[in-house]
């Protein structure tokens, strides 16, 4: 019986050490330091149906992402907000002006910034590509 006793306790000991060690949180990550700097819009992907239409995009919006999660975002006029990246590759950025949330699944190519539609479905593979200023 005491033997039975003392595997018990350490297999209670191990599950409880174990469960309380795991980390459940789905807090937001405040940065992801690749994402941070100065990304100018070059290039466009979208669809209207009939396959992927590629256009290079001359003297495109300019987002510059900082450390403190903060960002500015130009493009003809200076917007602020701040921003996060979900544990999806998702960026979410808030607009201080409108109250406004922009998501993007974000990835990398080379050096480029990718941004696609965060939640609407391209079937075409639709994005937005970044280029460090």
């Amino acid at each position: 019986m005491t033997t039975l006793f003392k595997v018990s306790s350490v297999f209670i000991f191990f599950l409880s050490l174990f469960l309380f060690s795991c980390s459940g949180s789905d807090e937001p990550i405040l940065n992801d330091n690749k994402l941070v700097g100065e990304w100018q819009h070059t290039e466009r992907a979208y669809s209207i149906g009939a396959g992927l239409i590629v256009e290079d995009v001359s003297r495109g919006e300019v987002y510059e992402i900082r450390a403190d999660g903060t960002f500015t975002y130009d493009a003809g006029g200076r917007d602020t907000g701040t921003w996060e990246v979900s544990d999806d590759d998702i960026i979410n950025f808030r607009f201080e002006v409108e109250d406004r949330i922009v998501n993007f699944k974000y990835e990398f190519d080379g050096d480029a910034l990718i941004f696609r539609p965060a939640f609407v479905i391209c079937t075409d593979g639709c994005y937005d590509k970044y280029e460090r200023r």
